[in-house]
């Protein structure tokens, strides 16, 4: 407990800005409602819109019926990013758009994860928000706005090698 308190301290020194346990902790919980309201949203944006439209009958479009999970998943995140924007600004967090632009760069072909269990998927996508989000709100947190910035650019660029390959 007494680490915890030390990480999250109240009072911020000249390099770290004051990053509290509860705004964390709130930032990770809207990052995790984020994981799921993508896959959600993905789901049914390839089920209902998608799918309905271009893969019936003899006006079949190959491409898009092929890559309807793809292209629902690249727009259920670029959706949810614009929703977590001003969320993330409400919660009190430095550079939302910065977080959000970054966490959305990492995770963008994560958003189509619909395929298979659908609970595995669907707590996989949402584990994975949450990780990133948090991992860049915490680099985030830095008062020095060109520091900050390139290392949360570093980050993306290393996470998303990673979890590419």
């Amino acid at each position: 407990m007494k680490l915890v308190q030390t990480i999250f301290r109240e009072e911020s020194s000249l390099h770290v800005g004051g990053l509290t346990l509860h705004m964390f902790g709130r930032a990770i919980t809207v990052a995790l409602a984020a994981g799921a309201a993508t896959w959600l949203l993905a789901l049914a944006i390839d089920k209902l819109s998608l799918s309905a439209v271009f893969c019936n009958g003899q006006s079949a479009n190959t491409y898009m019926c092929v890559n309807s999970v793809l292209v629902s998943g690249y727009i259920a995140i670029v959706l949810v990013a614009i929703m977590m924007v001003p969320v993330l600004a409400v919660i009190g967090i430095k550079r939302p758009l910065v977080v959000v632009v970054a966490a959305t760069a990492v995770l963008w072909d994560f958003g189509i994860l619909t395929n298979g269990p659908w609970l595995a998927s669907l707590l996989f996508n949402t584990i994975i928000f949450g990780v990133v989000y948090a991992a860049i709100v915490w680099i985030n947190r830095l008062r020095s706005n060109p520091l900050a910035i390139g290392l949360v650019i570093g980050f993306a660029v290393v996470a998303r090698v990673v979890l590419s390959a």
